[in-house]
């Protein structure tokens, strides 16, 4: 590429993320809570040592949540909560799904906390197409993928992220043609991923911000170009969708197969 673009292109539409803190609802019957996997662990422990509250996976993942929202605000994006609080009501998870497909995202990442035995610790991010459309497999891993880079980059996982296809999980597989990704920022059972989550610094480093913003600004202009079928003739342009994510660069070559005008990589 060269410079004959902008220095920095505003993103072409208002960009809608939708983000998703994980539990919180009642549960199906409607008479309890649901607090997700924070209650009775070394989190929960430690969380009532230090603040006097009996913190489960339900308020970390709102608190990490919240946070996402504020900046991508400040930056002038459209975000969607599933929740901003408990909510005294069921929302079963396909209904959750449900919601952000009918709201239109360009995105949702579900924030959530895992649990096992206290020796498994670190950032994992799940992923999945519901077959729906060809794309969303590989934007939702590009979109893991990079989110990984990002956490790690901050420091914010105990170790390297991992990133896995799971079919099984109905809040990815419900939302349509949005990618979507599910992360699990930690684990409540490990004393110093309890320990990290505790503090308002780690918490700011696993928002993962600035690849989130990155990727939906590239989505949309892969999008646009391709639904329009424009001509790209801008070097700038190709530096954004020839970038050095090659998901990226799969996704787009599966968008412009089929495409009326094409030029060896380049739409023309």
């Amino acid at each position: 590429g060269g410079n004959s673009g902008t220095a920095s292109s505003p993103v072409l539409r208002k960009t809608t993320i939708y983000l998703d803190a994980g539990h919180g609802f009642l549960n199906a019957s409607g008479d309890a809570m649901d607090y997700g996997s924070g209650k009775d662990t070394i989190y929960q422990q430690l969380a009532e040592e230090l603040t006097g509250q009996k913190l489960t996976e339900a308020d970390l993942n709102l608190a990490i949540t919240l946070k996402v929202g504020r900046i991508l605000e400040e930056k002038g994006y459209t975000v969607l909560l599933s929740r901003t609080d408990y909510m005294q009501k069921s929302l079963p998870i396909n209904a959750r799904a449900a919601m952000v497909k009918e709201a239109g995202a360009d995105v949702l990442v579900s924030i959530h906390a895992n649990s096992a035995n206290p020796a498994a610790y670190g950032t994992r991010i799940y992923y999945n197409g519901d077959g729906s459309t060809y794309s969303k497999a590989l934007e939702s891993q590009m979109f893991a993928s990079a989110m990984a880079q990002a956490i790690d980059a901050a420091g914010a996982s105990s170790k390297t992220t991992q990133i896995y296809s799971n079919p099984e999980l109905a809040m990815l597989n419900g939302t349509g043609n949005i990618p979507s990704v599910l992360v699990e920022t930690c684990f409540l059972t490990n004393e110093n991923d309890a320990k990290a989550a505790l503090t308002e610094e780690w918490q700011e480093k696993a928002a993962f911000i600035d690849k989130l913003r990155e990727l939906t600004d590239r989505l949309n202009r892969c999008r646009a170009a391709y639904e329009a079928h424009t001509p790209l003739v801008s070097d700038e342009i190709y530096d954004i969708l020839f970038s050095d994510l090659q998901t990226l660069e799969s996704w787009l070559g599966l968008r412009m197969k089929n495409s009326p005008t094409k030029k060896g990589n380049h739409l023309v």
